[in-house]
């Protein structure tokens, strides 16, 4: 990443989960270490990012982000899975990291390894990915709700028995027509997105050698 920015990583005691908050105001990086509340462990280091599960900018001119991860912006700029005002206040903060906070999304996932072994599971979640940022886009250039309700089902159903419940409850929503469905359907996809990546990377990642 171009540029000298401080960078707040997140990481929750049990799991690296890391948010990348990339600004040159120091007052930003102590209000979202605020915000982060009792579910976060906030460190300042930018070697953690790799893997990130979400993005968090505050300067216009940072320069473009590579990954699958979420991204929230403050302010106007390029496209963002969320904008915060340019006047947002701290509530509204807490409630973006709380929104955008993955939890454990492949616990279900994880526990469907032991009917279907790893390798095949692993086939399967990564079909269901890319079917949902297939959807995601699709939904997009659509406008939401006025998306394919039939793929909006086909998803609830691949994304429901592969043990993203929260994805696959969305998305069901929004394949009944349910209007105000979509942003927490693309919320929960792209969430399901990135923590897939993070799995699949965790999973390819050369093992500690023996000491």
């Amino acid at each position: 990443m171009a540029g000298n920015y401080h960078c707040v990583v997140i990481l929750v005691v049990n799991a690296p989960i890391t948010l990348f908050l990339v600004s040159h105001d120091p007052l930003l990086c102590a209000r979202v270490a605020s915000a982060a509340g009792d579910a976060w462990r906030v460190v300042h280091s930018a070697e953690e990012g790799t893997g990130a599960a979400l993005v968090l900018i505050g300067d216009d001119g940072c320069p473009p982000i590579s990954g699958s991860a979420p991204l929230i912006r403050i302010g106007g700029g390029a496209p963002a899975d969320e904008r915060l005002p340019a006047g947002y206040t701290d509530a509204d903060l807490a409630d973006a990291l709380r929104r955008w906070h993955p939890g454990d999304v492949m616990a279900g996932a994880r526990r469907l390894a032991g009917l279907f072994g790893q390798e095949a599971l692993a086939g399967m979640v990564a079909a269901l990915r890319a079917q949902l940022a297939d959807a995601v886009a699709r939904f997009d250039a659509a406008n939401g709700a006025e998306g394919d309700g039939g793929l909006a089902h086909r998803i609830a159903g691949v994304a429901g028995t592969l043990g993203f419940a929260e994805v696959g409850r969305h998305w069901l929503a929004l394949s009944e027509g349910d209007a105000g469905a979509w942003p927490d359907a693309r919320r929960t996809a792209r969430i399901a997105i990135a923590a897939i990546d993070r799995e699949a990377s965790a999973r390819a990642a050369p093992s500690p050698a023996a000491p």
